[in-house]
């Protein structure tokens, strides 16, 4: 059970993921496709910088709390792209009617 503990912080991790799932499926079904590759963007970006800073600080269980992060970054951005294009809809909607 050497990595026990990895594995519950990585569940954490995809616990929220699982949060932004609906974000995504709303900008896809929207065709918000450049605030996804913005999303994505971010995503990379706190990836490669918490996951290799902190598995080089702290192994294998620093490594899962940098996909702890990005993942906490990525909602964040998700819930960001996703307000901005309601407020885009919302705007669009009022100026038809």
């Amino acid at each position: 059970m050497k990595y026990a503990q990895t594995a519950n912080i990585i569940a954490v991790a995809w616990l929220i993921q699982a949060f932004g799932l609906g974000t995504i499926l709303t900008l896809k079904a929207t065709r918000q496709t450049r605030r996804l590759f913005e999303v994505a963007v971010v995503s990379f970006v706190a990836a490669a910088v918490t996951i290799v800073a902190f598995s080089y600080a702290w192994g294998p269980n620093g490594t899962a709390w940098g996909l702890v992060v990005q993942s906490t970054v990525t909602l964040l951005a998700l819930s960001w792209a996703q307000r901005h294009a309601a407020r885009e809809f919302a705007d669009v909607k009022g100026a038809a009617a």
